[in-house]
């Protein structure tokens, strides 16, 4: 079985593999463990406790867009941005507070 690395949120890259490949249904996710691996004040982390406190998105589908996003930006080739259809608009949001090329997200 392959390990799952992460580029933008290393810090799992060390944590339990229960953490980074979480599948469970609930929006409830351990802030426990979300304490732990995202203490700093810096905003990504800060960003992540807020969305897991909130139950706001699923800790999948929060580790799944934020990779995305990472392995995504390089190919950005525009100040603006429109993220259609993709359900939770994570990935918009994303573009806006983190990429400084980013002038206009369209959700």
């Amino acid at each position: 079985m392959s390990r799952t690395t992460f580029s933008l949120l290393r810090s799992l890259n060390n944590a339990p593999e229960r953490m980074r490949t979480y599948r469970g249904d609930s929006h409830v996710f351990p802030a426990k463990i979300v304490e732990r691996y995202f203490a700093s004040d810096r905003l990504t982390d800060r960003f992540i406790r807020e969305l897991v406190n909130g139950h706001v998105i699923k800790w999948k589908e929060i580790l799944e867009s934020f990779e995305f996003f990472e392995q995504t930006r390089k190919y950005l080739r525009r100040p603006s941005l429109a993220d259609v259809c993709c359900g939770h608009g994570l990935i918009g949001i994303l573009y806006a507070l983190l990429e400084e090329k980013v002038e206009k997200v369209q959700l």
